[in-house]
């Protein structure tokens, strides 16, 4: 299995997918070996910028929270937190920072509501601009209902996110806080919080019981933070050169060209060879 993040790794800067990636992923199938795309993005997103005849097997979407077989275009698998969790965390989240955003059930999680002070986060702004006709802002009698995920949008300051991930394990119970690297800026810190047990990771391990194949017979390839669990399971782990210096430092994963150089091709010729 070879599983690859999107943005940043297997799309290029302008979220492309090169001829030559593309040729590699109609090889690995051609191999049946299974393709696996592992992306932050939600599903609706996904399909903006891949065709429905697009050559993978599979989507780990929103950072693992839902699974979908790409061929059948069907959900596999999806997590969600419970009103309770959505409330406590909301509220948690609106005492120690000024932006939220809650994500809708998959399969609808492109739609959220959000709660702004008046000083929020600049990227967080660009992100509710960018997503107007999906956003809805939290009223006094907001109700709260079940979620996939909560957002909250900081400055490029990793002892704060830090800090708030560390209240937000000793507030809440049974949930999952990721950092990302803001896809707007590129320089905000994003925390995503999902139900315990969503990461890439984690999903790739789901995928494969389902599938039966060994973590063994597995590579991966990313680029930011919400990697590194992903990267961390698989048995051959590439990053490319367009990754954190955290990434890059990492003696774990070996370093291949970047995004806009094939990298993700590069990592797949290391393991299987050119043909």
């Amino acid at each position: 299995m070879v599983i690859t993040d999107l943005d940043g790794t297997l799309l290029n800067d302008d979220a492309k997918v090169s001829q030559k990636n593309l040729e590699t992923l109609k090889k690995l199938g051609q191999k049946n070996i299974v393709r696996v795309v592992a992306t932050g993005r939600s599903l609706y997103l996904v399909k903006q910028v891949l065709h429905d005849s697009f050559p993978i097997d599979y989507i780990i979407f929103s950072s693992g929270a839902g699974i979908f077989c790409w061929k059948k275009k069907e959900i596999l698998n999806a997590y969600h937190l419970t009103a309770q969790q959505v409330k406590d965390l909301s509220e948690l989240i609106k005492k120690w920072n000024n932006n939220l955003m809650i994500f809708n059930e998959i399969p609808e999680n492109h739609h959220f509501n959000y709660w702004i002070s008046q000083n929020a986060e600049s990227d967080f702004i660009r992100r509710l601009n960018n997503f107007k006709l999906v956003a809805k802002e939290m009223e006094k009698d907001f109700e709260y209902t079940k979620a996939s995920q909560l957002l909250t949008i900081l400055p490029d300051k990793v002892e704060l996110f830090y800090h708030l991930k560390e209240k937000i394990y000793q507030n809440a119970s049974n949930v999952k806080v990721i950092r990302a690297s803001s896809p707007i800026d590129g320089k905000s810190i994003w925390i995503e919080i999902f139900p315990q047990g969503v990461s890439k990771g984690d999903a790739v391990i789901w995928l494969c019981n389902r599938l039966n194949i060994s973590l063994s017979e597995t590579i991966s390839i990313g680029n930011d933070y919400n990697d590194i669990d992903m990267l961390n399971v698989t048995a051959h782990a590439f990053v490319v050169e367009n990754s954190p210096a955290e990434l890059l430092d990492n003696p774990k994963f070996r370093i291949v060209s970047t995004n806009n150089a094939d990298g993700f091709s590069n990592a797949v010729e290391m393991i299987y060879g050119t043909n």
